[in-house]
């Protein structure tokens, strides 16, 4: 069987079968810190779940959230 490799995208990251971010990775991509992160997601800016003290960002929510900034340019 063959196994999946895990390629860079554009951006430089391993993003293969990734289909939640964590803050800190949301900030990285973005280019802000992570507590801009955590302040977008908890005044529900940015849609995310919260498991315990655990923030998850579900790519798709990232996407749309990128296409609303580009949209308002």
């Amino acid at each position: 069987s063959s196994q999946k490799e895990n390629t860079p995208n554009a951006a430089g990251s391993v993003a293969a079968d990734i289909q939640f971010y964590r803050p800190h990775e949301v900030a990285q991509k973005l280019g802000i810190s992570r507590e801009h992160a955590l302040r977008l997601l908890r005044g529900k800016k940015l849609p995310g779940v919260k498991f315990g003290r655990a923030w998850l960002i579900p790519k798709s929510a990232l996407e749309q959230y990128l296409k609303r900034l580009m949209s308002a340019l």
